[in-house]
């Protein structure tokens, strides 16, 4: 296995911290694109393709055509083509208007009482409320899983109670559980000093005998030998554990960043060094919005006027040059932020350019036509045009390239 590199300083997790949920790197209130979009701009948020750039959109269901029934710009992902399917995309609820009326759930699928929205079945009883009613969590099979305790706790012997008692509880003399089932006799016997009780770790007294007990970081997992304390692999268990790299130690684990990134005070969230040259690019009909990934720094420049639809865009980072293709037009053009208008790199020939990629290496721009059903080539500057290949495609789209040495590979999507 190749060894993982860390830059700066790792992170050794302490035992007593807490795990399990993903940090954020930024704050609660960072600016959204929302906040960098004028407010006018007409259209809807459509698709949303993150790759240190992103590409708007619109799509309607059955078609590839503008559907101004999207309502607000607010609304989010593809929500024409996931309307009425029983669960709110769009953060507006447009999607799921009361004229849908309510759609009969699969067999893999919980209907929610209240709003009689469909989840898959896997959500039910996982301890989240994912219906708004909660429902999901008080069906009479989620009252019949096996009630547990946190490692620090034991549960009463009387299992029609469900209740936990501390351990420092457990033998302490006092009658902490409903009936006293946390004291007896066996409490008074010294099992704990013969051997440590046969526990690996630690040993206490228990109404039932001895009871083994793991230092943090540790459980006991194999269910055949309860006296037998083995580590938690932390990185195996949660992947937002740490934000990049995770090494998992023995008690414990570590943390660690790429290259380019800082290792923050939590010690799991990684933060970029510097983010200069790191631009998250909006196209939104006219206009392309830019923003640092923190959103500290942003800007936005007029493509034209007469812009419309932008499925797809790239940028060269050697000369600044923005691509990007107009389903209105079905033209691809190029830009530099100075420039005072676009150029028109490919303007003939094209029925539906739904995707463009930029070859930094070789210099080369790729596009797909979702309707000639093929995928094109030519010089950034639109010159010694041909089709790459077609055979085998139906109705390709998204388009990316990796021209590395060594690598050189070409990626699409097919929707036919």
């Amino acid at each position: 296995m190749e060894q993982q590199q860390y830059s700066h300083q790792p992170y050794v997790h302490q035992p007593y911290a807490q795990h399990g949920a993903p940090y954020p790197l930024v704050p609660p209130r960072a600016r959204t694109v929302n906040d960098i979009l004028p407010a006018s701009i007409p259209g809807v948020l459509g698709g949303l393709q993150v790759v240190l750039w992103l590409a708007i959109i619109g799509l309607e269901a059955g078609g590839l055509s503008y559907d101004p029934w999207r309502g607000t710009a607010y609304a989010g992902f593809w929500c024409a083509a996931w309307r009425c399917d029983g669960h709110r995309d769009c953060a507006d609820g447009s999607d799921e208007p009361p004229t849908c009326g309510a759609r009969n759930c699969t067999s893999t699928e919980f209907r929610c009482v209240t709003s009689g929205e469909c989840i898959p079945e896997a959500w039910v009883c996982d301890h989240e409320d994912d219906c708004e009613d909660g429902s999901d969590e008080q069906t009479p099979q989620c009252q019949a899983t096996t009630f547990s305790c946190p490692d620090n706790q034991m549960p009463c012997p009387d299992t029609t109670i469900h209740q936990c008692v501390n351990i420092s509880q457990v033998c302490d003399g006092k009658l902490d559980c409903p009936g006293g089932g946390d004291e007896s006799p066996l409490c008074n016997s010294d099992q704990c000093s013969i051997n440590n009780g046969g526990c690996s770790h630690r040993c206490h007294a228990s109404p039932f005998g001895v009871l083994c007990l793991c230092e943090p970081g540790f459980h006991v997992k194999n269910t055949t030998n309860y006296k037998k304390c083995e580590d938690i692999d932390e990185c195996e268990e949660d992947p937002y554990t740490c934000h990049q790299h995770c090494l998992n130690t023995n008690g414990s684990f570590i943390c660690g960043c790429d290259d380019g990134f800082i290792l923050q005070t939590d010690g799991r969230s990684c933060k970029i060094i510097n983010e200069t040259g790191i631009r998250l690019l909006v196209a939104f009909g006219p206009t392309m919005a830019w923003a640092s990934p923190t959103m500290q720094t942003y800007g936005r420049m007029n493509l034209g006027p007469d812009m419309r639809y932008l499925p797809s865009f790239d940028v060269d980072n050697q000369t600044n040059t923005y691509f990007w293709s107009d389903l209105a037009a079905n033209t691809i053009y190029s830009r530099t932020p100075q420039a005072r208008n676009y150029t028109k790199i490919i303007s003939s020939g094209n029925s539906y350019i739904a995707g463009i990629a930029f070859d930094w290496i070789g210099r080369n721009l790729y596009w797909t036509d979702y309707i000639l059903e093929h995928v094109e080539v030519s010089t950034m500057d639109g010159r010694y045009r041909r089709i790459l290949f077609h055979e085998n495609l139906t109705n390709p789209w998204a388009i990316a390239v990796d021209p590395r040495a060594g690598v050189r590979f070409l990626f699409l999507t097919d929707w036919g």
